[in-house]
């Protein structure tokens, strides 16, 4: 399966950018209420016993605070106040989405019983998980059609799709090029498809017959350990009564179909 400790670095860098500017904002933000602090105080200033203000008190008090105002682009601080505080609010939205997807696929992780299960929902779980290994190498499409829940151990068919996408964006890499995943689920009769596709550099005929055997691997050394795939198979065919088969051309892409019943004879587990 996918490396723990890639992924892990790669979901720190996708919560540490938005953290970044969301702290810096927020220094930014201390110094517009220290100077804002300033102009409230000068204002206070120029207003307390106004009565009792010569005409050259209010207009010192006055040319005091047009010059506080410009000396401080205070100006400037109202205008860009509005967009410091939206982009740290989309900061921590995506901040939040990312813990949340955390906690949905850990959780679900720590279980082996059969309980019902969103595939559309582990699908765009994992994607989030898995952005920053996607991004510099492909686009993802996602063809998400309404399904009904399944029975399903939900950890492991997350793990399943997870390394489909791994997969997928090995061999885009390879290929060279910035490429394209699609991942498409539907119903048919009693099951639910998943299908996860790429365009990149394809598996030979050779390879196919041999791709769910335990060990085999064409990843070079130390970037597989050929158990990702026997793992799947296991999961999908073996525990879930499912089905997985694989097409590919060589130079076009690959793509995985997981087929997946939607009733178990097993009791239902919140």
């Amino acid at each position: 399966m996918a490396g723990i400790g890639q992924l892990s670095a790669g979901i720190a860098h996708e919560i540490n950018t938005p953290l970044g500017y969301v702290k810096s904002n927020l220094e930014t933000l201390e110094r517009y209420v220290l100077k804002l602090e300033g102009l409230y105080k000068l204002q206070q200033k120029g207003t307390d016993n106004y009565e009792k203000q010569t005409l050259e008190e209010y207009k010192t008090n006055c040319s005091a605070l047009r010059d506080y105002i410009k000396d401080n682009n205070i100006e400037f601080i109202y205008s860009d106040l509005g967009d410091a505080v939206n982009e740290s609010s989309r900061g921590l939205n995506k901040i939040d989405k990312i813990v949340k997807s955390l906690l949905g696929f850990s959780k679900r992780t720590e279980t082996t019983n059969f309980v019902q299960y969103y595939i559309n929902k582990g699908i765009k779980d994992t994607l989030v998980i898995a952005n920053n290994e996607i991004k510099h190498y492909a686009k993802v499409n996602e063809d998400l059609e309404e399904v009904p829940y399944i029975m399903a151990i939900d950890g492991e068919v997350n793990q399943v799709i997870l390394n489909m996408i791994i997969n997928a964006v090995y061999a885009i890499k390879e290929k060279g090029e910035f490429g394209n995943i699609t991942v498409h689920t539907y119903k048919e009769d009693d099951f639910v498809y998943c299908e996860i596709a790429d365009d990149g550099m394809g598996i030979s005929e050779d390879h196919l017959k041999r791709i769910f055997e335990p060990f085999f691997t064409t990843k070079p050394v130390g970037l597989g350990t050929g158990l990702g795939l026997s793992i799947t198979y296991d999961i999908i065919v073996n525990k879930h009564g499912g089905h997985i088969e694989v097409e590919s051309q060589i130079g076009k892409g690959t793509k995985f179909i997981i087929k997946l019943p939607i009733k178990q004879h097993v009791e239902i587990m919140d």
